[in-house]
């Protein structure tokens, strides 16, 4: 440790009694903390002196324990911090209501600032569930949705090239009527013709009016399909219910690592990023339970989902469309053991893969190379596109076969209350005979990436707009 006297030899224009580096209180190991003015904090309270005896006398009879060594602690200028007078005075006197803080509570101004920002938080949100729920009803029904027709239709059919001959031959425009070898042919054509120009007159489900008609397996062209057969609320089906689930998956979500957390002995991730973490698999294993716990007890939530979006709105349709009776028809007790266990399955995969590309490959970027979101936003971002595209390679699958394996549960469980009939769809549905017979099959594995457009043209969006938005203040942020 170096002397005082070589510190001085280095800095021999520093003097600590003179030396003012314009804070309003300086300490000193001497005197403690000194303000501006030369007086120590600790002058500026003056405790009431009070004899012994008096003191033992209050605390033997037990008058003033709540209270009454606290009402002598003053402030300089006489104000008590508490105004209750000891219970040898003239009994209770009530506190006043400076010193009660009701001032903040009754704070007009504080309420209006609190609930401008809750109504903006709730207005950017559901705005933005606005724009996205059309997407996410196309995908859910590419997902669900058997268009084996459109496939056939959009293979283009092998051109006849001609000889140079044959276009010197005359051709004959008036053929004759007793022609009978060209009629086969015509009506062939014809046959031809009209199967393509009204696939769904020849389908078996033809005589279904509710099912969409779309031309081809695009988003736009599903979307086009579905406001043509239901109108513009079609577009917008199951938007508040998802509102109401993203919203509750969060708040479970932070409801649980704050519950588990101190059991584990390791901080709050909502309140400090697994990255500095003291424990960083204990939080790794808090934020999967957690995660997992909130989606299955949001299944039912899920489920009825999904159900508004494959039924139909017309009048004539008999589904119920109110998430309040839905959601009382359903009974833990009685519908857990009906719920296949492809289902739950799937919900813990997906549960699985959400945590490891957001919260995971966070830490592992942070680890590797050093990269945060505060310090380097570009290639924080950057990485996240990377991680979320690879995260939709892999949740895709596992989405379509939980949609599929839930429509499949809503139809054929006749003894459920949530039970759709095949009439009120408004898609044929994909067979579901489990998760490993429906990735063998080659009909029903080759979709299980549909609905990818819409995910990869979320992320690209996203992506576009976190680099336009950073904000020069966030880069200059110090960690701790």
């Amino acid at each position: 440790m170096e002397e005082p006297g070589s510190r001085l030899q280095v800095r021999p224009y520093y003097n600590p009694e003179s030396f003012n580096a314009g804070y309003s209180a300086v300490f000193r190991p001497d005197q403690g903390v000194i303000d501006a003015n030369g007086q120590s904090i600790a002058s500026k309270l003056n405790i009431v002196q009070t004899s012994g005896k008096n003191l033992a006398k209050r605390i033997g009879k037990g008058a003033s324990s709540s209270g009454s060594l606290l009402s002598g602690l003053s402030l300089n200028n006489g104000k008590r911090l508490l105004s209750k007078v000891s219970a040898g005075d003239n009994g209770d006197s009530p506190k006043s209501i400076a010193d009660m803080e009701w001032l903040d509570f009754l704070n007009l101004k504080a309420w209006k600032r609190i609930f401008g920002q809750l109504f903006d938080q709730f207005f950017r949100k559901y705005f933005r569930h606005l724009v996205q729920q059309p997407f996410e009803v196309a995908r859910c029904l590419l997902q669900v949705g058997d268009f084996g027709q459109l496939d056939a239709l959009e293979v283009p059919a092998p051109v006849e090239l001609r000889d140079e001959e044959d276009d010197n031959e005359e051709i004959d425009f008036f053929p004759k009527a007793n022609d009978q070898e060209l009629l086969p042919n015509l009506e062939e054509d014809e046959l031809e013709r009209s199967l393509i120009n009204n696939p769904d007159k020849y389908s078996p489900t033809a005589g279904n009016e509710m099912l969409i008609r779309p031309q081809s397996k695009h988003t736009i062209d599903i979307i086009n399909s579905v406001m043509d057969n239901e109108g513009m609320k079609g577009l917008w089906k199951a938007n508040n219910t998802t509102f109401i689930y993203n919203f509750l998956s969060l708040t479970l979500d932070a409801w649980f690592t704050g519950l588990i957390s101190p059991f584990l002995g390791v901080p709050d991730p909502y309140f400090m990023d697994i990255i500095h973490s003291p424990d960083v698999k204990s939080s790794i294993i808090l934020t999967l339970t957690a995660s997992t716990l909130t989606k299955l007890i949001l299944l039912p939530l899920d489920i009825i989902r999904t159900r508004f979006m494959v039924t139909s709105l017309r009048k004539g349709s008999k589904p119920i469309r109110s998430l309040r009776k839905l959601v009382r028809c359903w009974s833990w007790r009685a519908d857990i053991r009906r719920v296949p266990g492809d289902m739950w399955i799937l919900t813990i995969l997906q549960s699985i893969s959400n945590v490891t590309f957001n919260k995971i490959f966070d830490v592992v970027i942070y680890h590797q190379w050093n990269v945060e979101r505060h310090s380097q936003v570009k290639w924080y971002n950057t990485f996240k596109l990377l991680s979320q595209t690879v995260e939709l390679l892999v949740r895709l699958p596992l989405e379509n076969l939980l949609r599929r394996c839930q429509v499949n549960f809503l139809v054929n469980d006749s003894r459920h209350p949530l039970k759709i009939e095949h009439a009120d769809l408004i898609v044929k549905p994909i067979g579901y005979r489990g998760i490993w017979n429906s990735l063998r099959d080659p009909r029903t594995s080759s979709g299980l990436w549909n609905g990818w457009r819409v995910g990869l043209m979320s992320l690209c969006c996203g992506y576009g707009f976190e680099m336009i938005s950073t904000d020069a203040v966030d880069l200059e942020q110090e960690k701790f």
